[in-house]
Parts: C-alpha cells; sequence; structure tokens
C-alpha cells in the first residue's frame, strides 16, 4: 500500500510539474510538428530520465540546493543566457530551407532531452516543495525501494504528458496553417519570455 502511495505521488507530481509551459515542452512540441512523434518523443524519454536527478537532489540534497543554487547568480544567468540562445535558434531557424536542414548534421534528439533538461535548473524549488509537503503530509518513505517507487511514478507521469504535448501539437498544426508556419517564432517568443521571467527573479531575490 505505501509503495501504491508513493507511485501514485510521484505520478500526480511528474504531471504537474510538466504541464506548465516550459522548454522542454517547447522542444517536444517543436520536434513533433518538424519531424515526427517518434522523435519527439525520443527527446521526451531523454527529458524525463534526466528530470529524475531533479527530485533525487530534492530529496536527499535539498539544503544544499536551497543555500548554494538558488542563491548562486551565475548559475541562474548561464539558465537566462541559454534560453536566450535557443529563443535566437529558434528565431532563426525559420530562414533555413528544408534543403540546408537536410544537409546539416543535427544533434541528435536523445541528446537534446538531456541538456534542456539539465538546463532546466529553475524546476528544483518545485521538487524541494514536492518532498517537503509529502514529508510533512503522508510521511514520506526515504527507503531506496520507496524512493524507487517515487521515481517511476516521476517518469512515467512526466513522459506521459510530454506523450500528450506531442500529439496535441501535431492534431493542431494539421489543422492550423498558421501554426505550422509561425512554429518556430512562436517557440522563439516563449523562449524569451521564460528569460524574462528567470532574470525578474534574479532581480528579486538580490534587490
Amino acid at each position: 500500500m505505501n509503495y501504491i502511495l508513493h507511485l501514485f505521488l510521484g505520478l500526480v507530481a511528474g504531471i504537474l510539474g510538466t504541464i506548465p509551459l516550459g522548454p522542454v515542452n517547447l522542444l517536444v512540441v517543436n520536434t513533433s510538428v518538424s519531424k515526427n512523434l517518434r522523435a519527439a518523443m525520443v527527446l521526451a524519454s531523454a527529458a524525463s530520465i534526466m528530470e529524475l536527478i531533479k527530485p533525487l537532489l530534492a530529496i536527499y540534497f535539498s539544503w544544499l540546493i536551497t543555500r548554494h543554487i538558488q542563491s548562486n547568480m551565475y548559475i541562474q544567468l548561464t539558465v537566462v543566457l541559454a534560453f536566450v540562445l535557443i529563443g535566437l535558434y529558434f528565431l532563426l531557424k525559420r530562414n533555413t530551407t528544408h534543403m540546408a536542414e537536410n544537409n546539416r548534421r543535427e544533434v541528435p534528439e536523445f541528446l537534446k532531452g538531456v541538456l534542456i533538461s539539465f538546463l532546466n535548473i529553475p524546476a528544483l524549488p518545485f521538487w524541494i516543495l514536492v518532498v517537503a509537503y509529502c514529508e510533512s503530509t503522508v510521511g514520506f518513505d526515504f527507503s531506496i525501494s520507496a524512493v524507487g517507487i517515487f521515481l517511476a511514478g516521476v517518469f512515467l507521469g512526466r513522459y506521459g504528458t510530454l506523450w500528450m504535448y506531442a500529439r496535441l501539437s501535431q492534431y493542431i498544426s494539421e489543422r492550423s496553417s498558421f501554426i505550422a508556419l509561425w512554429l518556430n517564432r512562436i517557440i522563439a517568443v516563449l523562449f524569451f519570455v521564460l528569460a524574462i521571467i528567470q532574470a525578474f527573479r534574479i532581480l528579486g531575490h538580490y534587490r
């Protein structure tokens, strides 16, 4: 029963942590529309696996995250810069012809998923809150087996939500020429918005 509870908690946390629009969702959407569902899910699987590191850190090293990572301006600025550069990439990508895209050697989707999940440092506070809530309300079991079940739930929740993002984006793009034509620019703007939000968080922290 305890394992079922931990699986359920991980599943819910994985879904709630993936529903808000973020860098991983945006790349999955772009890959699903510009390539295919299989490529998008390769990216999603890599991002979901990498995401497991964050709840692990929150479970065993939350004090270190709170003290060093969240308060380190250089790490936060690196995230802002990464989001800006990714936004610029998508903004300029719209001028690239299909012939050039086919001839250009691209980064494998799995590696893209690993990198974008690694850069998604702002997700760490969410996992600290999740673990703290579970510990204070339902009595989180920190045994290796229970943590493993919890992480399995996180993976399933995140992967399933990203799959729904990929399927929905394909459905919309097939019925909206505007979305298909302007997808790269839309994603670029959203990455710029994420960068601005993160920059305001930094300013608010150091004011």
